[in-house]
């Protein structure tokens, strides 16, 4: 959905955000989308990407396995 702005404004951090996340649960659909974003986007946006995801993952086990996932930028 932030990939293609689809429902929502686009978002190429966050979309990379979500590809990481589903890839860390062993979500391995996702390879094609991480593949593609890493054509274009910096090291230092993919480093980002990853912190955010492992964040995000932080941010679930604190709330008792909720599925909502809280980013600050």
């Amino acid at each position: 959905m932030y990939e293609e702005g689809k429902g929502l404004t686009q978002d190429h951090i966050r979309a990379r955000m979500w590809f990481n996340l589903a890839s860390s649960q062993g979500n391995r659909n996702v390879e094609e989308s991480l593949n593609r974003t890493d054509e274009w986007m910096q090291t230092s946006q993919i480093v980002y990407t990853q912190r955010m995801a492992q964040d995000c993952e932080k941010n679930i086990r604190t709330v008792n396995n909720n599925s909502k996932c809280v980013i600050t930028l």
